[in-house]
């Protein structure tokens, strides 16, 4: 999954679409995945870490959408002609 993100962050560098979706469907499983996993243990540094990148998901889905970079997106070239 560690993967994905990282090309999702790289697509969104450089205002790809296909990332920008990417990235939704990414954060979405991120919240659902703990709920299959079940009842976990976790240290403080890992609960802060993951607090500090669902927010950073929220952040980066609202650059996305919801502000003037997202009209980045939509005026970006398909197949970088």
């Amino acid at each position: 999954m560690l993967s994905l993100y990282l090309v999702a962050a790289v697509g969104l560098y450089f205002y790809v679409m296909a990332a920008r979706t990417l990235f939704v469907i990414l954060a979405i499983t991120s919240l659902i995945l703990p709920f299959v996993y079940g009842v976990s243990v976790q240290s403080h540094i890992d609960v802060f870490l993951n607090t500090v990148t669902s927010l950073s998901d929220g952040v980066i889905l609202y650059m996305c959408f919801l502000s003037s970079i997202a009209e980045r997106f939509s005026a970006a070239k398909v197949g970088g002609a």
